[in-house]
C-alpha cells in the first residue's frame, strides 16, 4: 500500500484516509450537483474508487474501509449545503498535501467527467463544479 496521508486541519470533519475523501468527492458530485445519487452514477463512483485503489496499491480491505467511511460522511450531511461544504473541504485539504500533484488534479477532473456522464445527462451544476474544479486547478 502506497503511504498516503491527509494532514491535521480544522473545519468540516473529514474522516478516514485519502481514499475515503476521494471516495466521498464522487458519491457526493452527483448528489449535491443534481439532487439525486442514481444507479449508474454510483457504479461510476465504485470504478473510479477501483482505479485509486489499484494505483496506490490499496488491498480491497482497506477500499472497503474508505467506502464506508465515504458513505459515513455522506450520511452526516443533512442539506445539499454541507455535501457541498465537506466536498470544498476534501478537495482543498488534499490539494495542500505533498504528495498531491498536477497529474492527480488531472486524474480527478477525468474522473468526475466520467462521473458527470454516467447517467447520459449533464446537469448545470455538474457542468458548474467541474468547470470550477478545473479553473481552480488549472486543468484544461
Amino acid at each position: 500500500m502506497t503511504s498516503h496521508t491527509i494532514t491535521e486541519r480544522s473545519g468540516p470533519e473529514i474522516i478516514g484516509t485519502p481514499l475515503a475523501g476521494l471516495s466521498y468527492v464522487f458519491l457526493s458530485f452527483c448528489s449535491f450537483t443534481d439532487g439525486s445519487l442514481e444507479k449508474d452514477e454510483l457504479k461510476a463512483a465504485g470504478q473510479e474508487i477501483a482505479k485509486y485503489t489499484k494505483a496506490w496499491e490499496w488491498s480491497d480491505e482497506d477500499a472497503n474501509q474508505a467506502i464506508n467511511d465515504a458513505f459515513t460522511m455522506l450520511d452526516g450531511c443533512e442539506t445539499y449545503e454541507q455535501e457541498k461544504d465537506l466536498f470544498i473541504a476534501i478537495l482543498n485539504v488534499l490539494k495542500q498535501q505533498e504528495w498531491w500533484n498536477q497529474g492527480n488534479c488531472e486524474f480527478l477532473v477525468e474522473g468526475l467527467t466520467r462521473m458527470m456522464n454516467a447517467d447520459n445527462e449533464q446537469s448545470e451544476g455538474e457542468l458548474f463544479w467541474l468547470n470550477h474544479i478545473k479553473e481552480g486547478w488549472k486543468v484544461s
